[in-house]
C-alpha cells in the first residue's frame, strides 16, 4: 500500500470517457466526471455510457451523469480514452471480454479499470486475456472505490457517493506506469483517496469488512423474519436491527455475484465468525459471566480503535 496519495497529480486527461453498466456505482460516476468537468478539475469532453436494460442509458443522460447514451458497447467505447467496466462483478468478466473482442475501436492511450468489490478474477481474466491481445495487460487497472448503498439503479446515483472515499486500485507487473498515474489522477480529481494493493490482498481484505457483513446480514434477517413471533418483533424492531440488517436491503443479483466471486477468501471469514460465535454461545450457556464480560470489553475495545481511526482519516483527507 502506498502512501504518496496526497502528492498533487497533473490534471486528468481522458477526452471521452465511455461507462459501462449504469447502475448505482455507474451512474454515481457519471454524475461526479461531469462535476469535476464542470469545475475544471477534469479533461472529459464527452462521458457517454451502454447499459444492456433497454431504456437505462437514457435514464442516465435525464438524470444529468452522461452526455450521450449509446446504443451498443461497441459504439461507447470507440475513440474512448477511459472504459469504465461498472457491471456486476460477474458480468464485468462478460464485458471485458467483449471490450476485447471490440478492441480496434479504442485509443492507442486508453486506460480500462472497473469498479467491482472482487478485483482477482478480473485481474486474472485481464492477463489472459492479454495474452491474446497485449496491450490490455498493460492498459487495464482493476479499482474498486470503498462506497455504497443499499439502494440500486441509475435514481439511486448520486455526485457525492465516490467523494472522500478510498478508492483501491490493484496494478501489477504489467501495468503501464502512464495508466496507472492518468487513473490516479482521475480518482483524486473526484475527491477521493487512491491506494494501490495487490488484487488478492484486497480481496481478502473485502471479505472480512464488506462480504462478511452482508451474509451475516442476510442469515440474520431470515432467521428472525422465519421466526413464528417476528410479527411481534418487527413492531420493536429499532437502531439495533437496522444497522445490523441494512445490507441486506441490496441488489440481489448484486450480492450473489459478490459472495460467488469471492468464495474463497469469504468461507475463510465465514469459517472464524462461525468459531466465535460458537464460543460466545458456549460462554452464555454455561453462564460464564467473566468470559462473556470478556469478549463484550475486546469487541468494544476493537470497534472503538477503529472508529478513532476512521475518524482521524476522514480528517485527515478533509
Amino acid at each position: 500500500m502506498t502512501d504518496d496519495s496526497r502528492v498533487a497529480p497533473p490534471l486528468a486527461e481522458f477526452g471521452r470517457v465511455a461507462i459501462i453498466g449504469m447502475g448505482l456505482m455507474g451512474g454515481s460516476l457519471g454524475l461526479a466526471l461531469r462535476a469535476a468537468r464542470a469545475v475544471g478539475a477534469l479533461d472529459a469532453s464527452e462521458v457517454v455510457g451502454y447499459d444492456a436494460a433497454p431504456g437505462v442509458a437514457e435514464r442516465a443522460v435525464a438524470r444529468g451523469a452522461l452526455d450521450l447514451a449509446c446504443a451498443s458497447l461497441a459504439e461507447a467505447i470507440d475513440a474512448a480514452r477511459l472504459v469504465v467496466i461498472a457491471a456486476p462483478t460477474l458480468a464485468a468478466e462478460r464485458v471485458l471480454r467483449a471490450v476485447v473482442e471490440h478492441a480496434a475501436h479504442l485509443a492507442p492511450d486508453v486506460v480500462v479499470t472497473d469498479m467491482c468489490s472482487v478485483k482477482a478474477p478480473l485481474v486474472a481474466l485481464a492477463e489472459t486475456l492479454g495474452e491474446r491481445t497485449p496491450a490490455l495487460a498493460e492498459r487495464y487497472v482493476g479499482g474498486h472505490p470503498m462506497a455504497g448503498s443499499e439502494r440500486a439503479g441509475i435514481e439511486a446515483a448520486t455526485e457525492a457517493l465516490l467523494r472522500g472515499a478510498r478508492w483501491v486500485l490493484t496494478p501489477t507487473a504489467a501495468t503501464a506506469p502512464d495508466a496507472l498515474a492518468r487513473l490516479r489522477a482521475l480518482v483524486v480529481a473526484l475527491g477521493a483517496e487512491p491506494v494501490e494493493m495487490a488484487a488478492e490482498a484486497h480481496d481478502d481484505a473485502v471479505a472480512g469488512i464488506s462480504h462478511l457483513p452482508l451474509a451475516l446480514a442476510v442469515a440474520l434477517t431470515e432467521t428472525l423474519a422465519d421466526a413464528d413471533d417476528w410479527a411481534t418483533m418487527a413492531q420493536l424492531a429499532a437502531g439495533g436491527y437496522r444497522d445490523a440488517t441494512r445490507v441486506a436491503a441490496g441488489d440481489p443479483l448484486m450480492g450473489r455475484d459478490i459472495l460467488l466471486a469471492n468464495r474463497g477468501p469469504l468461507l475463510a471469514r465465514l469459517d472464524a465468525f462461525t468459531a466465535t460465535l460458537a464460543r460466545l454461545r458456549e460462554r452464555i450457556a454455561r453462564g460464564d459471566a467473566g468470559a462473556i464480560e470478556a469478549e463484550l470489553r475486546a469487541a468494544q475495545a476493537a470497534r472503538l480503535s477503529w472508529q478513532a481511526e476512521h475518524e482521524r482519516a476522514r480528517g485527515q483527507r478533509g
